[in-house]
């Protein structure tokens, strides 16, 4: 033990303690408070070290559990919110696609993020059709799906939604300008099929049984100021048969 300005020793023979007074000069006290001192703040900021690892540590577990636990919709929404306003429409494919494969329901993309709904649902098809910039033929529902609502987004693209009394959809009609598939459903399919239409008109066809379709595209010249109009027909729960598809797209166009 040292206790400045008396040093002490330990007769080991004894077992007693002797004092004996010695003179320590200022500048060995002035030296040794400081050191002791420092010594103290050095360990103190070890410890402080060894909290903020075990702090920056502890952070990262929780990062990785956050990331393990995040909802793939949300991300993809969050994604999607990002993009600036004029490329909503390419954006909004995109995270669609990734949202499906981590299952996203429709809409599902609108509804988790900022990103604005493209569509404006309309009362009547003519008002829909104003909005698009250009008519569709609608087909007669096919039951019990025979709720129908209307929407479209500006100068671009018509969508008219066939639901039943309860409100579950069946299937959904398209028609845009431009030749893309505008199914909007990103799902691969075990069999792909193409029949024509009375005009020659290539259909493609997309399901997973045997004449059991979920989607119909199909593109056609536009003999206007477009160059081309692309049609669609989207189920949910609605599966089709060819002749059935023949029959609704020729009723489209």
């Amino acid at each position: 033990m040292v206790i400045i300005g008396r040093y002490v020793t330990l007769n080991r023979n004894a077992g007693l303690k002797n004092e004996q007074p010695v003179e320590v000069s200022d500048e060995i006290k002035d030296a040794e408070v400081p050191e002791a001192a420092g010594e103290a703040k050095s360990q103190d900021a070890a410890e402080v070290g060894d909290e903020a690892k075990l702090q920056e540590a502890a952070g990262e577990v929780d990062m990785a559990e956050e990331a393990d636990d995040a909802d793939p919709v949300e991300i993809a929404g969050e994604a999607a919110a990002q993009a600036p306003e004029e490329d909503a429409d390419e954006v909004y494919d995109a995270a669609s696609a990734e949202g499906e494969e981590a299952g996203m329901e429709p809409g599902m993309l609108y509804e988790s993020s900022q990103l604005a709904n493209p569509f404006t649902d309309t009362d009547t098809l003519e008002e829909a059709q104003e909005i698009a910039g250009f008519d569709m033929k609608v087909p007669a529902a096919v039951s019990p799906y025979t709720a129908i609502s209307y929407r479209a987004i500006e100068g671009e693209m018509l969508e008219i939604i066939f639901c039943d009394k309860e409100g579950e959809e069946g299937y959904r009609i398209r028609k845009a300008a431009g030749e893309a598939d505008i199914s909007g459903d990103y799902n691969e399919y075990a069999k792909e099929k193409t029949i024509r239409l009375s005009d020659g008109t290539k259909v493609i066809l997309r399901g997973d049984k045997e004449d059991a379709w979920s989607v119909a595209v199909w593109t056609v010249d536009a003999g206007d100021e477009k160059s081309a109009y692309s049609f669609a027909i989207c189920s949910e729960e609605k599966l089709f048969q060819s002749k059935e598809i023949r029959q609704l797209a020729e009723t489209m166009m």
